[in-house]
């Protein structure tokens, strides 16, 4: 199922690198609440109530975005062209992780066994896919200039493929909880790794800024993304709550009373 021309509520506030940074956080069927750059309106289920959203990305000027299923299809908000999914080319490998590709006009479809599905302008750079994976993968990070990305598996597991570095894995670190999501650093030598309690993990150039477990938050994390314009990250758990780590901005987090919890995806704009 690919949904297409469907209203999209994001606004461009004034310039400088504040006013760039937005982040969304979507519930299961693809109800989305955004915040900063990206509005602040509830966009409505979008996906198969049997099916889930596994993935977000946003088109560069954060007009538009994609959300990925678990079964493989993938719906376009805004000005996001549809290019194709897994699920058209016959995938039966839950889905995983979507990223776009830097100038909005592909993206790529990370799927469990480490496949990576590439549409549009978007590059293949390699996979793991067939390889004997510990864990399954959970999440994939585009570098920043498109040349290269990693791959991180549940159990701290990292797989760089094109441009993008190997600066080390988790996989040695006795993991309290599983890794859940991966994010590059701007310059493209490093990158973050959250778990899904909270901690952070940092590799190559990036910062330890400090993590939710640090704050005390109890619900799960869903995602961590870095900002393309500033030195930080923010993170995200399944009950709404987002915070800002280094010099990102805390742009707001969903309301206690909000009915759409449990969140599934979390996704930024002009993110790395």
């Amino acid at each position: 199922m690919a949904l297409t021309g469907t209203t999209w509520s994001g606004y461009h506030q004034s310039s400088g690198p504040a006013a760039e940074m937005g982040y969304a956080l979507v519930a299961a069927q693809g109800e989305m609440y955004g915040f900063g750059s990206l509005g602040a309106e509830w966009e409505g289920p979008a996906i198969d109530p049997a099916d889930e959203v596994a993935g977000l990305a946003f088109t560069p000027r954060a007009t538009g975005c994609w959300l990925a299923s678990r079964e493989g299809s993938v719906v376009c908000r805004g000005d996001a062209p549809h290019i194709g999914s897994p699920k058209d080319l016959g995938a039966v490998m839950p889905v995983v992780a979507l990223a776009s590709a830097p100038d909005g006009l592909g993206y790529y479809v990370a799927v469990e066994d480490g496949g990576v599905y590439t549409f549009g302008s978007a590059g293949f750079f390699g996979s793991v896919s067939g390889s004997e994976l510990n864990q399954p993968v959970v999440d994939m990070a585009m570098r920043r200039d498109g040349d290269g990305y990693w791959m991180l598996a549940a159990d701290g597991g990292v797989f760089a493929f094109g441009s993008a570095p190997f600066c080390g894995a988790a996989t040695d670190l006795a993991l309290t909880s599983p890794a859940v999501a991966i994010a590059g650093t701007p310059s493209g030598l490093g990158y973050w790794v959250a778990t899904r309690g909270g901690d952070v993990l940092t590799f190559g150039d990036a910062v330890d800024f400090g993590c939710l477990a640090d704050l005390g938050a109890s619900a799960p994390v869903i995602g961590l993304r870095s900002s393309r314009h500033v030195l930080g990250y923010w993170m995200a758990s399944e009950a709404g709550v987002v915070r800002a780590f280094g010099d990102t901005y805390f742009l707001g987090c969903v309301p206690p009373a909000t009915p759409a919890p449990p969140f599934v995806a979390f996704g930024a704009a002009g993110a790395v």
